[in-house]
This record gives C-alpha cells, structure tokens and sequence, in this order.
C-alpha cells in the first residue's frame, strides 16, 4: 500500500464498497427472511394469534410463553416448522395446536 493510501492491484481501496456480487448472498438471505416473515405474519392473521411472537435470531421465533422453533421456507415458499427430528410441519397445523394448548391451559387455569 503507498502512501496515498492506494491498494495493491485487484484489492478494493479501504472503505470502498463491495460490489453487488459480493453481497448477493445476503441479500438472498435477507429477501429470504422478509419473504418467510410476510408468510408467518399472513398466517398468524389468518389464525387469529394474538401471542407475541419474537425473531429470536434468523429462522428461530418464540411464541408467547409457549414454543420457541425453527422455521423455514419449504419448497413451494411456504412457512413450515423444522422440528428438532428434521421434519416440516406446516405453520398453520403448529398455530392451531399451540391455539388449541392454550385454551386448554387458560381453562385449567380459570376457577370454575
């Protein structure tokens, strides 16, 4: 490097930016996610989920008190959970019986 600051050849000067070759894996992932997120949302609306769901990191949510899972998009770009076994579940089967566990467990709460 001179005393410009100059790079050697065929290294980016310091604080350049990367091309847009060099980011298009996060930016795949990124969209990824964003898709994946709009799903989860559209789904948790149709159900009527009304828990707090949390990004704890990239594809790992926390439901209310109850589930913390990992989702993904499967090969039709549907939300599916991955269970810990490697299995998908569909998002909307693991709604409705985190829903249906919910009730039961506010029921058993409740005094009769």
């Amino acid at each position: 490097q001179g005393a410009h600051g100059a790079a050697a050849p065929g290294r980016p000067l310091p604080g350049a930016v990367a091309s847009a070759a060099e980011h298009e894996p996060s930016l795949a992932a990124a969209t990824r996610s964003q898709k994946l997120e709009a799903k989860l949302r559209d789904a948790l609306d149709r159900a009527c989920f009304d828990c707090k769901v949390v990004r704890d990191k990239p594809g790992v949510y926390t439901f209310g008190p109850h589930a913390r899972v990992s989702l993904d998009l499967n090969e039709d770009e549907e939300v599916v959970l991955v269970r810990e076994d490697g299995v998908h579940e569909p998002i909307s089967a693991f709604i409705r019986n985190l829903l249906a566990a919910s009730i039961v467990e506010s029921a058993l709460e409740s005094p009769l």
